[in-house]
């Protein structure tokens, strides 16, 4: 039996870890019958693809879809089809959480182009799916992290509805059926990683001892972010422009920050609550999907244990001097191609 599996994240379920772990185990994984898709380690060009096909379509694209990053988007995709046509059992699997915001018009797109790769194939798409509380706090982390984003932007937008908003898109583009979500709170209670429960929703769970897990995109702690709520403050105010290499740098330094786990305050928790109960309901009635609301703690019981404000400035200052040698080296030296660099 032949079929194939996107697997679309969300934002904040491992997706990088899936990548990493299945892209190094592609030989071994393929002689228990998944194919990993061999072009990228992340599939991020199928988000590209979408985003130069919804502008300018398929037809001619060699000559239409102009630009670096437009010209390796589309030569993946070539390799990707070409890969796809020799495929012929087990399952064919791409990996990005970049396509878990299509909008319809996209999802469409995509569907067109599976549909094409995969002619008679079964194609199903593959979510897994936190609670809103811990996904907003893990992807507000994020934001801190690549972005200006300070804690108290976090605590003010709250949860952004883009887990079902996502997930309803592709419902109504792909069909109920074909969609496959996961749990990702119970799938790390249950195995220990998402990596080994990605491959027992395959059915191929005997692969789990060909991976070598590397957790990637580790958590900030509350001290790293406090540091990073001066810094981006001071980066922003200077107009210090956050692009691959600044965000490499300011992750690094953050992350070299121990302490108690990044927490939001008792108020932004309580309207984060309210905010997503409509959503996790909507789960359970819409798809049988049970998500567990993580235990977290609040920002005031931390209190002891963080940085004095004057402590988190001083780093502040020194990490943005590292923040921005990295600009006047990338000055000198630009990146090929800041978007996808992370392919």
């Amino acid at each position: 039996m032949r079929q194939a599996v996107i697997h679309i994240g969300s934002l904040k379920t491992g997706s990088t870890s899936v990548q990493d772990s299945f892209s190094r185990a592609r030989a071994a994984l393929a002689a228990r019958g998944l194919h990993y898709a061999s072009m990228a380690r992340n599939h991020a060009f199928l988000s590209f693809s979408l985003r130069y096909a919804d502008r300018f379509g398929f037809d001619d694209a060699q000559n239409k879809w102009s630009g670096a990053t437009a010209q390796k988007a589309l030569h993946r995709l070539n390799l990707a089809k070409a890969e796809a046509a020799d495929f012929s059992d087990g399952t064919f699997m791409f990996s990005t959480e970049s396509l878990f915001k299509s909008t319809p018009r996209r999802a469409a797109i995509l569907k067109e182009m599976a549909d094409e790769m995969f002619p008679g194939i079964p194609v199903k798409i593959l979510a897994y799916i936190r609670h809103p509380v811990g996904y907003t706090i893990s992807n507000g982390q994020e934001r801190i992290k690549r972005t200006y984003a300070t804690s108290a932007d976090v605590e003010a937008e709250g949860y952004d509805g883009h887990l079902r908003r996502g997930i309803e898109t592709f419902a109504k583009t792909f069909g109920r059926d074909a969609l496959v979500l996961r749990s990702y709170d119970e799938a790390v209670a249950k195995l220990g990683a998402v990596e080994h429960d990605v491959l027992e929703t395959l059915g191929v769970s005997d692969a789990a001892q060909a991976l070598e897990i590397r957790r990637k995109n580790t958590s900030l702690s509350m001290n790293a972010v406090q540091v990073a709520d001066a810094l981006n403050r001071k980066l922003k105010a200077e107009n210090v422009p956050l692009q691959r290499a600044q965000r490499t740098m300011k992750a690094r330094l953050l992350r070299k920050l121990e302490g108690p786990k990044f927490a939001l305050s008792a108020a932004a928790l309580d309207r984060l609550r309210e905010q997503s109960r409509a959503d996790v309901d909507w789960f359970g009635e819409a798809f049988g999907l049970v998500l567990p609301e993580p235990k977290v703690t609040t920002r005031e019981a931390l209190a002891p244990e963080m940085l004095r404000e004057k402590q988190a400035t001083r780093r502040a200052n020194a990490f943005a001097n590292r923040v921005k040698a990295a600009n006047e080296r990338q000055a000198r030296q630009p990146e090929e191609d800041d978007e996808t660099a992370d392919d």
